[in-house]
């Protein structure tokens, strides 16, 4: 099967899923489930496996990605939808960091998913700032908690280090090599694009 074909199909389900159909819906949602689940396996650290199996978060993203389709646009393209299904999945994963956090906040996160990619080619600042947050998600759990706490939550350096029970120099020094990661990834990424 082409591209083109494949993109034909996924017009048509699309148009199908949108309206209702069932059977074009669950097409629409196994052809994305295996990205899903491999992200999400990908992402889950051993206190995420602690509260939750990784199945239980994939069905969770399904169930709430279905509950979404008719809020999507009308032109949706395969890769938008998969970016949706992965941003869906992502914030899963959040809540569930979210009842594990002493604070009950996993990070500030948009509460919808991210526009459809701008086509004309024009980076926004909103666009950048997506990005970043993207990034910062995408780092290791421990690098991504320490500067959630200190920039996204305005917690100061003693009240992280009595949190973690470390001292506020050992704070500094994990606040200087986060943002070292988190810039380098970001650097990574333009490099790239």
């Amino acid at each position: 099967m082409t591209q083109d074909d494949q993109n034909e199909d996924f017009a048509g389900d699309w148009r199908r899923a949108r309206a209702g159909d069932a059977r074009a819906q669950e097409r629409l949602l196994e052809a994305v489930r295996p990205r899903v689940r491999a992200f999400l396996d990908r992402r889950m650290g051993p206190g995420a496996r602690r509260l939750a199996e990784v199945d239980d978060l994939v069905q969770n993203a399904m169930l709430d990605l279905c509950r979404r389709l008719p809020r999507f646009p009308e032109d949706l393209a395969p890769a938008e939808f998969l970016a949706y299904a992965l941003q869906i999945a992502r914030w899963r994963l959040g809540d569930l960091m979210k009842r594990r956090s002493p604070t009950g906040r996993a990070s500030e996160m948009p509460a919808e998913p991210a526009a459809p990619i701008d086509r004309s080619g024009v980076v926004t600042r909103q666009d950048e700032h997506r990005y970043c947050v993207e990034q910062l998600q995408n780092l290791p759990e421990e690098d991504r908690l320490i500067l959630e706490a200190f920039h996204l939550r305005g917690q100061g350096v003693a009240a992280i280090a009595a949190g973690l029970g470390i001292s506020p120099a050992a704070v500094k020094q994990r606040l200087v090599r986060s943002r070292r990661r988190l810039r380098e990834r970001i650097l990574a990424g333009r490099s790239t694009s």
